[in-house]
């Protein structure tokens, strides 16, 4: 180590006597790159925070947050989240929004619309959670709190659209 540091000094003395300029340009392109490195660690994380709306036993929609990997995209960040939202809650007392064979088969944005096409196994929606259409009321809940962009969400099964007419369903609108 003191074999490093001395050779360091050593070509630093001899730069500043022999070329200022470089120096000070090496030493400005060094300041400039530990700059930018330290803002895109600290300035931009690698997960983004959602919240995640469950029911819990007693029929109430409770929150959850939790952190998500940033996507390139805005079809790529639904995918993620609505994978995530299928898989249930990480709270106790919480039930999922569909049982646990429930996955989407698409899951896309264009434009102000989601489309989202859920397994169509009938036996899935049946059971202990919530009534479907409950589940569904919940579920575009949960898309629409955290996609503020999104106009319009279009839900398949089979390539059936379920409940179309339930447009009153937003982050705004009381329970």
């Amino acid at each position: 180590m003191k074999n490093i540091y001395g050779y360091v000094v050593k070509t630093g003395k001899k730069l500043r006597e022999t070329h200022p300029l470089i120096q000070g340009a090496a030493f400005l392109v060094c300041f400039v790159s530990l700059a930018l490195l330290f803002f895109v660690l600290v300035f931009s994380p690698q997960k983004q925070r959602h919240l995640f709306l469950f029911p819990n036993s007693l029929g109430k929609v409770r929150t959850e947050s939790r952190y998500l990997a940033r996507a390139q995209n805005q079809s790529q960040r639904l995918q993620l989240f609505v994978g995530e939202l299928l898989l249930g809650p990480l709270t106790p007392g919480y039930s999922p929004l569909f049982p646990e064979m429930v996955s989407t088969v698409h899951c896309f944005v264009r434009g102000k619309d989601a489309y989202i096409t859920l397994t169509s196994d009938p036996i899935a929606f049946l059971g202990k959670n919530p009534p479907p259409d409950r589940a569904f009321e919940i579920f575009k809940k949960n898309v629409f709190t955290n996609f503020r962009n999104l106009d319009t969400i279009y839900m398949y099964i089979d390539g059936i659209e379920v409940y179309p007419s339930n447009l009153d369903v937003g982050a705004g609108q009381p329970e």
